[in-house]
């Protein structure tokens, strides 16, 4: 336990990460708590951005827990060193000592409650892990003058190099505790440069302070062969973040995130040859800015109220979470429906309503001169003449089909690669009968072109 007020610190053990020893290791050496201050706090995540994600209530209450911390902490979620914030005023706000207890607070309920719990592959708790990182490190004190190690360390004598160091500054509690405070946690920017900075402070300086690189905990499913609905896929190369291939490619970067989370670890900073799996196609995208709201954006590109929703599900009823989220998912949201709006030319007249399951109680006839794609039935109440771009997903859901009844009662499609498979200018069955495939000679077409006296 920390006494409040003008106490002194109890040390505890180290958890799993090193985060609560970090966190003890600044408060050592304050004279004083920072004011109580009332702050209306922040949430990392909200329901609806964990909607589309398996987790337990427990777990989404933990983390859609509001974060008791000046606002500025929100935007320290990537892993970076922290260094002075330059306003002596914006650092007493950050570095509030309820602050420190939230950050604690909202770390370890989320890692009990999400234990075995993964997002993209990774803890549920790490952007919580890494904004407590920043506010370890902006926080930090020196033992002996009270001042913020920050400030301190912008005092030390200019050099080029960590080698050209004075001993005192080198071995000095802000410096080493900096380096040593960000080596115990997995959540900051400590990395190879910093390790050999580590290792030339023990050794100059007498100490033996561990230097081993944290991995985060990531999940790693087996490997299997998972269904893309797109069928098509995308090769990162260095330099590529969700926001980018989202642009390029016209695609929700949150719907690239989504189908792709055991690959993505951040969606600002993606390594080389991941093989992404892309989601549908969007004919309108836009990529939001920071002073963007829903309404703003359905006004300037004449959507309807909620549209934006609509095509982006993870945007909150309120869209109280599209700047948040963005953060974390990228900027590059839909404009208009996933696969497009597919206005296919239907054929025949007289079509029977189809059922929810894709089949129909009636034939239809096929239309003169339609060109029948080879190995479709012909016992089928609605027609689709396929065109250049057709995808078999949007054709499924235009029609109420599943993909399974389609590729079945089409025997020239693909299962596995169905929308390259598709012909355009031919025609295919995108309604069957509940009788389709009875055994009689016309339930499947073996030529390609039939004309309206062959009927």
């Amino acid at each position: 336990m920390i006494t409040p007020y003008k106490g002194v610190p109890t040390y505890a053990k180290d958890n799993m990460n090193g985060l609560l020893s970090s966190i003890l290791a600044w408060l050592g050496g304050a004279d004083m708590t920072t004011g109580q201050r009332e702050f209306d706090g922040f949430s990392i995540y909200t329901s609806s951005t964990l909607e589309p994600l398996d987790l337990p209530i427990g777990c989404q209450v933990a983390m859609t827990e509001r974060i008791k911390c000046d606002p500025v902490l929100n935007t320290m979620m990537s892993a970076r060193y922290h260094g002075s914030l330059d306003n002596d005023t914006l650092t007493e706000s950050v570095c509030d000592f309820t602050c420190g207890q939230n950050l604690r607070g909202w770390y370890e309920s989320v890692q009990l409650n999400c234990a075995g719990y993964n997002i993209s592959g990774t803890p549920a708790e790490m952007f919580g892990g890494r904004i407590w990182s920043a506010y370890n490190e902006t926080c930090s004190k020196d033992k002996s003058s009270g001042k913020y190690c920050n400030d301190v360390i912008d005092d030390f004598t200019l050099v080029p190099n960590t080698a050209a160091m004075p001993d005192n500054e080198l071995c000095s509690y802000c410096y080493t505790e900096r380096l040593q405070m960000m080596q115990r946690t997995p959540y900051s920017a400590y990395d190879e440069y910093y390790q050999t900075v580590l290792q030339a402070i023990n050794k100059r300086c007498g100490l033996n302070a561990p230097t081993t690189i944290l991995e985060i905990p990531r999940n790693t499913p087996e490997k299997k062969t998972d269904f893309c609905v797109s069928e098509k896929f995308y090769t990162t190369v260095d330099g590529d973040t969700c926001t980018s291939i989202a642009k390029d490619q016209s695609i929700s970067s949150a719907a690239l995130y989504m189908g792709n989370q055991n690959l993505i670890l951040e969606c600002d900073s993606l390594s080389s040859g991941l093989k992404f799996c892309l989601p549908l196609t969007c004919e309108k995208t836009y990529s939001i800015q920071s002073s963007d709201n829903c309404s703003d954006i359905e006004y300037a590109y004449s959507l309807k109220e909620r549209d934006l929703r609509k095509y982006n599900p993870w945007i909150s009823y309120d869209c109280d979470n599209l700047q948040q989220a963005s953060k974390i998912y990228g900027t590059n949201i839909c404009l208009s429906p996933q696969g497009g709006e597919h206005n296919g030319n239907s054929t025949g007249g007289g079509v029977a309503p189809i059922t929810s399951d894709g089949y129909v109680y009636s034939k239809v006839e096929l239309p003169s001169n339609a060109t029948l794609a080879t190995g479709t039935t012909l016992n089928c109440g609605k027609w689709y003449e396929a065109k250049a771009g057709d995808s078999c997903v949007g054709i499924c859901g235009q029609y109420t089909i599943t993909h399974a009844v389609f590729a079945m009662v089409n025997l020239s499609l693909d299962p596995e690669n169905c929308s390259n498979s598709l012909k355009a200018g031919s025609t295919y069955c995108v309604g069957p009968t509940y009788s389709w495939n009875r055994t009689d000679s016309e339930t499947t077409s073996t030529a390609t072109t039939i004309s309206a006296s062959s009927i």
